[in-house]
This record gives C-alpha cells, sequence and structure tokens, in this order.
C-alpha cells in the first residue's frame, strides 16, 4: 500500500506526463501543415487555375463557378467540386459550414479550395444580421462590437481547414485603397477579412500580361513565413509544383515535407 506522499509523487508524475504530451516537436508540426497560400487579385488572373494544380484529391468550395470552366484542363485529376452560389448569402454560408464539417473528418485531403474567400466574407456577415442580430441584410450593425460576431464565424471556419492536415488555398478579389472619400490611392490589399493574412503561410499577389502571343499570368509573392527571400519574386504561369520547388531550392535541395 502506497502512502500519502508516494500518491502525491504519483499524481505529480501523471501531471507532468500531460503537459508534456500538449507540444509537439517543431519538425513534427511541420511535416503535418501543408501549405496555407492566399492569393488575391483581379478576375481572369490564374488564381482558380494555380488552386487546381495543388495535389490531389482537391476540395473546391465555389462561390463564383469559376472551376467547370477549367475542367478541360484538368483531366483525370480527383477534384471534388461543390457549387455554393446561392441567391440567399445567408444560405451559401451554412452550405460552407456544412462543406468544411465533411472535409475535416475526412482522412485523405490534398488540398482544399476556397474560391473565394471574399464571398465567404461577404456571406457571414448576411448571415449573422439574419439569423443572430435579426436584422435586415440591406440594415447596419446597431453595435460597432457585433462585428466581433461575424468575424468569429468567418475565422471559425478557416481555422479548421488551416488545422487541418492538407494544403489549404484561399483564393480572393482585389479591392482598391482609398486615402479617404473619393480619393483612390492604385493600391490593392485582398478583400478578406482583415485577419486572414496572418494565418496564410504565403500571400500572392495575381496579375495578367496580354500579348499578341498570348496571355501570361504573373503572381507575386508579398507574404513568406518559410523564406524571406520568396518575397518580391515573381512566377509566370504559376502551378503548385513549381512553388514548391522553389522552396525546396531554399531549403537546400532537402525534399519538401509540404503534402
Amino acid at each position: 500500500m502506497t502512502n500519502g506522499w508516494e500518491q502525491l509523487a504519483e499524481k505529480k508524475e501523471e501531471v507532468k506526463e500531460t503537459k508534456e504530451t500538449m507540444f509537439k516537436n517543431l519538425s513534427e508540426v511541420g511535416e503535418k501543415r501543408g501549405l496555407k497560400i492566399g492569393i488575391y487579385g483581379d478576375f481572369a488572373t490564374g488564381k482558380t487555375h494555380f488552386a487546381l494544380t495543388c495535389p490531389e484529391p482537391i476540395y473546391i468550395i465555389d462561390t463564383e463557378n469559376g472551376s467547370a470552366p477549367l475542367a478541360h484542363s484538368f483531366k483525370g485529376k480527383d477534384i471534388k467540386v461543390l457549387d455554393v452560389c446561392e441567391e440567399d448569402g445567408s444560405k451559401s454560408y451554412d452550405k460552407i459550414v456544412e462543406a468544411i464539417n465533411y472535409i475535416i473528418n475526412q482522412e485523405n485531403v490534398g488540398t482544399v479550395v476556397i474560391d473565394s474567400v471574399s464571398d465567404l466574407w461577404d456571406f457571414a456577415q448576411e448571415n449573422a444580421k439574419v439569423k443572430v442580430f435579426k436584422i435586415s441584410v440591406l440594415e447596419r450593425l446597431k453595435q460597432q462590437w457585433d462585428w466581433g460576431t461575424i468575424n468569429k464565424m468567418y475565422l471559425s471556419l478557416l481555422l479548421k481547414l488551416i488545422n487541418k492536415n492538407c494544403n489549404l488555398i484561399l483564393t480572393a478579389r482585389e479591392s482598391e485603397v482609398y486615402a479617404g472619400a473619393g480619393q483612390p490611392t492604385n493600391i490593392v490589399k485582398p478583400k478578406w477579412q482583415k485577419a486572414t493574412g496572418y494565418w496564410m503561410d504565403l500571400v500572392l499577389y495575381a496579375d495578367k500580361k496580354i500579348t499578341k502571343e498570348g496571355t501570361t499570368f504573373i503572381s507575386t509573392i508579398e507574404k513568406s513565413r518559410q523564406f524571406k527571400d520568396l518575397m518580391g519574386k515573381q512566377f509566370y504561369n504559376l502551378t503548385y509544383q513549381n512553388l514548391l520547388d522553389e522552396i525546396n531550392k531554399l531549403k537546400g535541395g532537402q525534399n519538401g515535407n509540404q503534402k
């Protein structure tokens, strides 16, 4: 029979082991994360095409019906599409919630694409106004802190995918920055909830150049958690493999751990 001191020591050891299991080695975390990428820009700048070059199976939550016209370029690839484009944005939000809950319970996921997250942000606002605050989608919120509820509705969905062992691609439209009312700055930013970029490993700006020879998509890296040397680098007709090759090159030629 153990005495009181021995029982206390055993409990302390159990607590110590429990706390230690809360932490993981950095190398282990890196192996089970995938790349989290935000890519924004004007229409027809190759955002969706880039997303569909990512590892399969791909689950794409399509708010713009933008993936179907690209089907001919990805024949035979395992791409699962969910069209959530509803006239009622509140219903679209509910469909996205259901879709994300389904995806996170799948064992084999290569890439999840939200195309576009600009719409998810709008849908979250409409859903909150109608179902939480019980007002029309055209009415203004009565309290400034009500935006906190909408932010949580939006970010809680993204965090589920950020914590999933897969790649995550968020496409977004561009939005012009104004210095004041009627004062455009000719600077653009992503149209997404302002904290979104903090969760991304990479943020890319998508543009295009049209000549008589054809159209070239130009992607510029604006944020890189992996390597500062990636920031400012431009890619032409970017694919996921091109991007991964560049990351591996900067790693010193080692094989990448991204899925």
